[in-house]
């Protein structure tokens, strides 16, 4: 004779189960998507940190100092405003070797500008 409450067990056990793996899905799909989202808040702080130091560097004609931050700056910086950064981080290092016409460049003085209004939209926390 079998037993009603084994039967019902191995009718209801797996279905639990199932239910359970459903939820743990969800949970591990939430944790990803919230270490996704800090590690971009993560990027964009560091971003913004370097982006400010350089602005500081560049005010105070501390070349060395630009040139420091900025590689902070481009290597933290978003993809859709990378390029510009690294633009921006060669004439930085242009000026510093002497050459002063680079800060009139026109795509130098361009790229410049798309970083300043990335870093103000981004990193401003009154804009």
């Amino acid at each position: 004779m079998r037993h009603p409450l084994a039967i019902l067990a191995v009718i209801v056990l797996p279905l639990t189960l199932g239910a359970c793996g459903d939820a743990v899905e969800s949970v591990q799909e939430g944790v990803d998507q919230a270490t996704r989202q800090a590690g971009e808040a993560i990027q964009i702080a560091e971003f913004c940190r370097a982006a400010l130091d350089v602005a500081n560097a560049v005010d105070d004609q501390d070349w060395d100092r630009a040139i420091e931050r900025g590689e902070v700056m481009a290597a933290e910086a978003p993809d859709d405003i990378r390029g510009d950064t690294q633009t921006v981080l060669e004439g930085a290092k242009r000026i510093r070797d002497g050459d002063t016409a680079a800060a009139q460049d026109e795509e130098f003085q361009a790229a410049a500008q798309r970083v300043r209004d990335y870093a103000r939209d981004r990193c401003d926390p009154t804009s």
